[in-house]
């Protein structure tokens, strides 16, 4: 007995039992000889979604149907660190595409029943499945598809793939951050490079944008030293600072511009290279702010050296967030005996537990006076 058709999934009598049975290893293949994935079921049970019920390519599927089923198997809008992404909900892909959708749903009725059935539950597939499935679809020629068409599926697919390959090799995104108090941040990631570290957003400048928020009214004009995305000055804009300069390399300081504007901003984004800073103005400031400065055994001199120029001698503060990771701590202990050389006096230390993209994470937050 087949209690479902047009699948690559069918339920087959066995004996006193039922099996569900894949129509072959391979899901291009439609036709060759069942492998049983599941044994002793009941036929009155209502299966729950395999990756062997998404539409399959011995079925050509047109350029509608894979385009809905690859915006179901993008990952939702990034937040903050810590939280689980899942799959983008059908609603929003509905609402994104309510024209192809539409015109998707007939033909799943037709030779896609069990996932049309169970399409709610795309998030109790595994990743290795899904990625095995985009890995299928970016590997068959599409020859049924128009080549405009056929482009267009393979990018969407190769992009979902890098995307759940993790951090490092998910492309460029926009991440949504919340901070209490404060409207939602948006901020654009470009890829990540090894050399671009400042082109992604860390665990430590949520922290930082988390305390600002807390704390007294800070003495303008504030600089920031190494922006990086700008989540830390943009948080400084949207708590009513009007007199902020945030500063990084040459190659950072466009997409951070880009994320200032993309938050409705004003603020001043500027290239402050630590090595070379004679092209920066010359001005001090009372209020200084950085968070996970340290990349390198040169970093923490290279700190001293812009808060000794930069810092106001007189009613000035040195704000610093920075990650409890353990493969810097020697790092960590120059940067603290640099800062005390500068006759800094510790205010605030305060160790807290956070996230970042790769996992938990201790923050280590300090105020220094002078």
């Amino acid at each position: 007995m087949v209690t479902s058709s047009c699948s690559a999934r069918k339920l087959i009598s066995c004996g006193d039992k039922f099996c569900w049975y894949a129509l072959g290893r391979d899901i291009q293949t439609a036709d060759c000889e069942p492998v049983v994935i599941d044994q002793g079921v009941d036929e009155s049970e209502t299966p729950g979604l395999h990756v062997l019920d998404l539409p399959q390519l011995a079925y050509k599927p047109p350029f509608t149907v894979l385009l809905i089923v690859l915006q179901l198997l993008k990952n939702d809008e990034v937040c903050n660190f810590g939280q689980q992404t899942g799959l983008k909900p059908l609603d929003t892909v509905k609402s994104e595409c309510p024209d192809e959708f539409s015109q998707t749903v007939p033909w799943l009725q037709t030779y896609s029943s069990l996932f049309y059935q169970n399409i709610s539950q795309l998030d109790q597939l595994s990743t290795a499945d899904i990625v095995s499935y985009l890995t299928n679809i970016v590997s068959s020629p599409l020859k049924w598809l128009d080549p405009e068409h056929r482009e267009k599926v393979w990018a969407l697919a190769s992009g979902i793939i890098s995307e759940k390959s993790g951090r490092t090799a998910a492309p460029g995104f926009t991440r949504n951050i919340t901070v209490p108090g404060l409207p939602p941040i948006n901020l654009y990631e470009p890829a990540l490079t090894s050399d671009n570290l400042g082109l992604k957003t860390w665990g430590s400048s949520l922290m930082l944008s988390r305390r600002l928020a807390s704390l007294p009214k800070l003495k303008e004009p504030i600089l920031e030293l190494g922006a990086g995305t700008g989540l830390v000055g943009i948080s400084c804009g949207l708590l009513g600072y009007s007199d902020v300069i945030l500063t990084d390399l040459p190659e950072i300081v466009p997409n951070l511009d880009k994320n200032v504007q993309l938050n409705n901003l004003k603020l001043q984004c500027s290239v402050l290279d630590w090595t070379n800073p004679q092209g920066f103005a010359d001005n001090s400031f009372p209020t200084i702010i950085l968070s996970d400065p340290i990349y390198s055994a040169d970093h923490p001199t290279l700190v001293r050296n812009m808060v000794q120029k930069f810092l106001a001698l007189n009613n000035a503060q040195l704000l610093i967030q920075i990650p409890l990771r353990q493969r810097y701590e020697e790092e960590r202990a120059n940067l603290w005996s640099l800062i005390d050389g500068l006759g800094l006096k510790e205010h605030t230390c305060i160790q807290e537990e956070g996230y970042d993209d790769f996992g938990e994470q201790s923050f280590l937050f300090k105020i220094y006076q002078r």
